[in-house]
């Protein structure tokens, strides 16, 4: 009984605690040395500069990701370009930049998932498809630039 107490405290802790970009080696988002320790599906990610070590170089998704995170928040500064495919289970939060490229996106197909552009931040399309399960929400003060790509909402594009 102790092991499968203690078996589930480290499996709940093990999911509530977000995994950092570091960019410690390169901008290769699947290169597990650029993260504090390796996503696994259904991690949460977080990516801000004050996490970055090493070259400190912001992440690029240029092969399809190899993990399907919970959730991704970019802020203070923190920038991801994704140029191949990328699924999360929840919502993407962008606090400071996103460039989408190419690849297709799917935020948390089937999950209510999310994209919110907010607090002065900028996300720009020039190629792909965006597929938001529920809302594509931009808030104060951000700049939304779509030159390419096509881009399906579930529900609502909110600004």
């Amino acid at each position: 009984m102790k092991l499968f107490t203690t078996t589930l405290i480290l499996l709940c802790s093990t999911a509530l605690f977000a995994q950092n970009w570091t960019g410690n080696v390169d901008a290769d988002w699947n290169n597990s040395a650029n993260w504090s320790n390796w996503p696994l599906n259904g991690a949460s990610i977080v990516i801000d500069p004050a996490n970055y070590t090493g070259n400190a170089a912001t992440p690029i998704i240029v092969v399809n990701s190899v993990f399907t995170p919970n959730d991704i928040i970019i802020q203070n500064g923190g920038q991801l370009t994704v140029q191949a495919n990328l699924t999360t289970t929840e919502d993407i939060e962008v606090n400071s930049s996103m460039t989408i490229q190419s690849g297709i996106i799917n935020v948390g197909p089937g999950n209510s998932g999310r994209l919110i552009v907010d607090l002065s931040a900028a996300t720009t399309i020039s190629g792909g498809t965006l597929n938001v399960d529920q809302r594509f929400i931009a808030g104060d003060n951000t700049t939304i630039n779509i030159s390419g790509g096509n881009i399906n909402v579930g529900q609502r594009f909110i600004v």
